[in-house]
């Protein structure tokens, strides 16, 4: 006889909807109930019925909401062809994609859209900004049993259940070698960032501190410029510093705002500055072309797309997710663009 839930709750005198909250990581539960029922389910040998969860589900629409902070920033058009791309591979289960899209990291707007979405969808793919009431809200979901998947940009100390994206501490260092070599070693390089309020952000500046510390001690950092991955906010703050201080061999855009770095710098007669980037937008491309942009480092927003929305589905699907999926940071010169 097959193991069951209702035998594997009497064996724990816990309830089945706990043992079902266990199973599927999701919920509140006490660590000496996950222990308890652990223990139990190694020995009874349960083994979840997926085929029939599968098949109940193609009865069941999957609705999965996304928020995106992809408002005028290109970056995130191919994420989202990459989500579509899933959802049409997925074509076996009826999922329905509640998306919500933002301009900047505005923490108030998050969490409104988090609220309109809550009781609607049954997990939630989050372009997350790294604030304590955002955490919060996550943890609410868990509780709820609404899984909380990051993408892109993640949050510290939250009980979200997977991050999908790049390993962007080492963009950083690899942002920081890439200068190194084309400044041979030594010069004053600025950091264009999109907001410090992300995590993400924040991780790409500290890999290219951390490499600039121990490996290339003559690149020195001149200045950081927050945009909210904004192009005339990029523009403003690069004019600014360019009329006070031209004493710079490169400039790292760790996130948007690459076109307008590139006309302020050219306005200023320093078209010729060191100029590494992290997006790979058809606007880079052609600046690429015209030697004005000498790398980018991608993070491939399509696959980062694609994967949270499968991975989200074969959660509801299968009950089971993984904590990371990493993306490969991929260097992309004129050569091979």
């Amino acid at each position: 006889m097959s193991v069951t839930i209702k035998m594997i709750a009497e064996k724990c005198g816990v309830s089945r909807g706990t043992v079902d909250r266990v199973l599927n990581h999701r919920g509140r539960v006490s660590q000496e109930t996950i222990r308890k029922v652990n223990a139990v389910v190694e020995e009874l040998g349960y083994q979840p019925n997926t085929i029939g969860r599968a098949l109940a589900l193609h009865k069941k629409e999957l609705k999965i909401g996304i928020i995106l902070c992809s408002l005028g920033n290109e970056f995130y058009d191919e994420m989202i062809e990459g989500i579509w791309a899933a959802r049409k591979e997925n074509h076996n289960y009826d999922v329905e994609i509640l998306m919500r899209c933002m301009k900047g990291y505005d923490v108030e707007e998050q969490l409104s859209l988090m609220d309109e979405l809550k009781r609607q969808v049954q997990c939630l793919i989050l372009n997350a900004i790294d604030d304590f009431a955002i955490v919060q809200k996550i943890d609410e979901y868990m509780d709820d049993g609404i899984g909380v998947f990051t993408i892109n940009t993640d949050v510290t100390g939250s009980r979200r259940m997977f991050h999908v994206g790049v390993d962007v501490m080492e963009c950083g260092r690899i942002a920081c070698g890439l200068i190194s070599m084309f400044c041979r070693e030594r010069g004053r390089v600025l950091i264009v960032t999109g907001s410090l309020s992300l995590l993400e952000h924040r991780n790409r500046i500290m890999g290219f501190c951390t490499a600039m510390d121990s490996r290339y001690p003559g690149i020195k950092l001149a200045e950081i410029i927050e945009t909210q991955d904004d192009d005339e906010e990029a523009y403003r703050g690069m004019k600014e510093f360019l009329g006070r201080n031209k004493e710079i061999q490169a400039v790292f855009v760790s996130a948007g705002g690459s076109v307008s770095v590139c006309q302020a710098l050219k306005e200023a007669g320093m078209e010729h500055t060191w100029v590494v980037v992290c997006d790979m937008i058809p606007a880079v491309k052609k600046l690429m072309e015209e030697k004005r942009i000498q790398a980018a480092i991608v993070q491939q927003p399509w696959q980062q797309g694609y994967r949270a929305l499968d991975l989200a589905v074969h959660y509801l699907i299968e009950g089971s997710f993984e904590t990371n999926f990493t993306i490969e940071n991929e260097i992309k010169l004129f050569e091979n663009m």
